[in-house]
């Protein structure tokens, strides 16, 4: 029987050992990625491996809200195109940035849930 999971819940954190842990409040320090320091990596793939590290925590904890403020926005462009009087070209722009949107909003969603096993 297969159960639904969800992601840990975000805050996420980066760490100066090159780990991203949970951050909130009921899994404090729970690591989600450890990129282990070795003598055998080369200083740039350290530097890279922390900039990973810092990358993946921005993008997660602003998720929520840059998916809510890009719905916001789609929503408020697609009535804009429908009543704002603008020539076919612009409404034709409008609608194709609309339809980008609507696709990068789909694709975001799309990890929202995923089965594990149980």
């Amino acid at each position: 029987m297969k159960v639904k999971v969800n992601h840990t819940p975000t805050p996420w954190a980066y760490s100066p050992n090159i780990n991203v842990h949970a951050a909130n409040d009921r899994e404090i320090a729970r690591t989600i990625v450890n990129c282990p320091d070795s003598p055998f990596y080369e200083a740039k793939w350290l530097e890279e491996a922390a900039c990973n590290a810092e990358f993946i925590v921005r993008a997660v904890n602003s998720h929520e809200e840059l998916l809510a403020a890009c719905e916001d926005l789609l929503s408020d462009a697609e009535g804009y195109a429908r009543t704002c009087g603008a020539s076919d070209a612009a409404k034709r722009r409008i609608y194709g940035r609309c339809e980008r949107a609507r696709s990068a909003i789909a694709k975001a969603k799309k990890e929202d849930n995923h089965e594990g096993p149980h």
